[in-house]
């Protein structure tokens, strides 16, 4: 029942396909993840695909910006058209 409950959310929250729709861009996101020379490989790894399924459900500021943009062009070519 608990995975159930949270594969439902994951699901709803995630979006399904990459763009949305065919007026639209697909969605393009930068990341970067630190390494801490002290520490082992798996933290690159655990920090990287947290901050990848982080920046996948909200989309930070400068990603945000950049989809936008690419958003307007988008709709301003389908005008054109």
């Amino acid at each position: 029942m608990e995975s159930s409950v949270i594969a439902f959310a994951a699901n709803s929250i995630v979006n399904a396909s990459n763009p949305g729709s065919p007026e639209l861009p697909p969605r393009i996101v930068h990341l970067q993840a630190d390494r801490n020379m002290n520490k082992g490989f798996v933290n690159i790894i655990i920090k990287s695909v947290l901050n990848g399924v982080k920046e996948t459900m909200i989309m930070s500021k400068e990603n945000r910006k950049g989809y936008n943009k690419a958003k307007d062009k988008a709709k301003r070519e389908k005008k054109a058209k």
